[in-house]
Formats: structure tokens, C-alpha cells, sequence
């Protein structure tokens, strides 16, 4: 499987030379971002099944169920029965062969650099709720944290939420792109600061501990993936291993304590959107929604991970580069 996700990650390269070139690449829908990239139909993998992709590939039925089945339902509690291929196929790329970062302090970091770089205002505790177009602007509505509403008017607004989670009402635009019309997922992430139980899992406890469990979609466990969590600034892990674990709802204490001995701390968080609900075939999203509406959260219907939302993110900057240029020179 890791020649295939090589082989199509190498395609999909091509996305950084439009968009690192000069003038850079924008795109206003995922179809035509996907059409873009040379020497193979990214398109056509948001169209089938996981599963069927990889028997088009000369795949055993085995290999896909055990292996890439288990890896998509670790990562995205789904099952290549029905996630698209293109969704699918990014999941492999985090399969546990393969290498990926981790971020000191956590993925929240990253926003708060950004932030600092940007020198932007955050408002934080408020909540927009409604967008309208006006003339030449738009008004965006918001709730405090005390629930009071109010509303500003602002030429240009990157809606960096999903609709389908976010409960924002688009008003006064004549004409709206189709948004994909499914859900978002629920996942509940425990860390667990101790050591696992391996009787729990039929071994003796003198058997060495994995660094990962992948459980299959077919099983009645109530979680989904045990991951060891290595320091991520490379110093020496310390004599108690970190867990992560991963499930739809948060775990009982009990369950905790039968997986896990000698624990010194554990907390979890429930994510209400952690990603779509992939289902083949799927409908790309747009990622611009009016003139001075850019939609960046779009392109997590075609596949969902860090990477692409920097993508979209790249792409969002892009197009209102060029439409604030066409804007004052005219």
C-alpha cells in the first residue's frame, strides 16, 4: 500500500508548483483544484469506495479489509466500504509504517504563531450566526459571550468553519453554490498516562507493550485505536508511557482501569466535528461562496488532515490577492 499512496502523492505535488509560481494558482471549487493536477483523475477518486479502488488496483480483498480497513477505522472510525477512495488513500498516509510530526505544546500551537505573525485581532467567545450581502460588503452577525448580538460590515470574509457544523445562515446572496449535505463526525480522544494491560488484550503482562492498536471495524470494543505518544521534542520518554486513545464516546472509568494499570493521570475531549462522515461518491464542495466570500473549509470533503486545510488556506490567500488587485485597479 505504500507504493500507492507514494504514487499519488507524488501527483498531487503539483498542487505547491500552482501555488508557489508566479502569479500563483487559485482555484474556486475542490473539482477544479483536483482537475489541475497532472497525469491522473484525482476526481474520479472521490467517486468510489475505498475498497474498490483498491481492487481496481489489483488489491487482495484481504490485504484491504485487514489492512487498509483497519487503518481508516483507527483513523477515521470509518470503513472503506464506504469512505471515498481519495479520503481513504490520505488515510493509508498516516498508517503506522509511515512518518509524521508532532508539534511541542500541541496542534494548537500552530494557530497561535499564526496568529502572532498575522498581528490579527481574535475575539474569542464569540460566535457568528449570520452573513448578509450587502452592496459592496457584507455583514456578519455575532454573539458575544454574554449572548448579546451584534454586527459589523467588512468588505472580504474567509468562513473558516464547516456549514454543516458551524449553524452559519448565508442571506441576501442571489446565487449559492451546492455545499456537500452530509455530517461531520464525533470522536473522543483519552490520554492516559500509564501502562497497558496486556492480559486485557489475552497476553501475559511480561509481553511487550505495542506501540499501536488498531482495532477492526468489525469489533464491539468501544474504541478504535491505542497510540503511544513518543515526547515530541525526541527527549527520553519518561518511565510512564503516554496513550492515546481514540473512540466515539468518552470511555468509562472502569474500561480505563481494565485497559490500562498503574495510571497517573488521564483526560479526554470530545471533538462534535472532528471530520466528515465520507461517503462515495461524494459532492465537492466550493471554496469560494461569493465574490468577497472564500470558504476554506470546503476542501475537507475531499480529504481531511492538516496538510490540506494549508492548502486551502494558501489557496484562500491567493484568490483574495487577485481579487483585491482587480478590485483597485479598475
Amino acid at each position: 500500500m505504500e507504493s500507492l499512496v507514494e504514487y499519488l502523492f507524488y501527483r498531487f505535488e503539483h498542487i505547491y508548483t500552482s501555488q508557489s509560481q508566479y502569479p500563483p494558482q487559485g482555484y474556486s471549487n475542490v473539482e477544479e483544484l483536483l482537475n489541475s493536477l497532472p497525469d491522473y483523475s484525482f476526481v474520479s477518486l472521490s467517486k468510489v469506495t475505498l475498497a474498490d479502488y483498491m481492487k481496481n488496483e489489483g488489491y487482495d480483498q484481504l490485504v484491504t479489509e485487514e489492512l487498509a480497513g483497519i487503518t481508516v477505522a483507527a483513523i477515521y472510525d470509518q470503513n472503506v466500504n464506504i469512505v471515498t477512495a481519495l479520503s481513504g488513500v490520505t488515510a493509508l498516509a498516516r498508517s503506522p509504517t509511515s512518518s509524521y510530526w508532532s508539534v511541542v505544546g500541541g496542534n494548537e500551537v500552530l494557530c497561535q504563531r499564526l496568529l502572532e505573525s498575522a498581528k490579527s485581532e481574535v475575539r474569542v467567545e464569540h460566535r457568528v450566526t449570520r452573513i448578509d450581502k450587502l452592496g459592496n460588503g457584507y455583514s456578519v452577525f455575532f454573539t458575544d459571550e454574554q449572548g448579546n448580538l451584534s454586527n459589523e460590515t467588512f468588505d472580504y470574509v474567509v468562513m473558516a468553519a464547516p456549514l454543516q457544523a458551524s449553524n452559519i445562515t448565508l442571506s441576501g446572496f442571489s446565487d449559492l453554490p451546492t455545499f456537500n449535505p452530509g455530517k461531520y463526525h464525533t470522536t473522543t480522544t483519552t490520554i492516559v498516562r500509564g501502562h497497558l494491560n496486556m492480559e486485557y488484550f489475552g497476553l501475559s503482562n511480561s509481553s511487550s507493550a505495542p506501540w499501536m492498536v488498531a482495532v477492526p471495524p468489525a469489533s464491539t470494543l468501544s474504541f478504535s485505536l491505542i497510540e503511544r505518544l513518543p515526547p515530541a521534542d525526541g527527549t527520553a520518554e519518561l518511565s510512564f508511557p503516554v496513550y492515546k486513545v481514540q473512540s466515539v464516546n468518552p470511555l468509562s472509568d472502569g474500561l480505563v482501569s481494565s485497559v490500562f494499570t498503574d495510571i497517573k493521570n488521564t483526560s479526554f475531549h470530545t471533538f462534535r466535528a472532528a471530520y466528515p462522515d465520507f461517503t462515495a461518491p461524494d459532492t465537492l464542495s466550493p471554496l469560494v461562496v461569493d465574490n468577497g466570500v472564500l470558504y476554506p473549509s470546503g476542501i475537507e470533503w475531499s480529504a481531511s488532515a492538516m496538510e490540506m486545510g494549508a492548502i486551502a488556506g494558501r489557496n484562500t490567500a491567493i484568490l483574495l490577492a487577485e481579487h483585491f488587485h482587480n478590485r483597485t485597479s479598475h
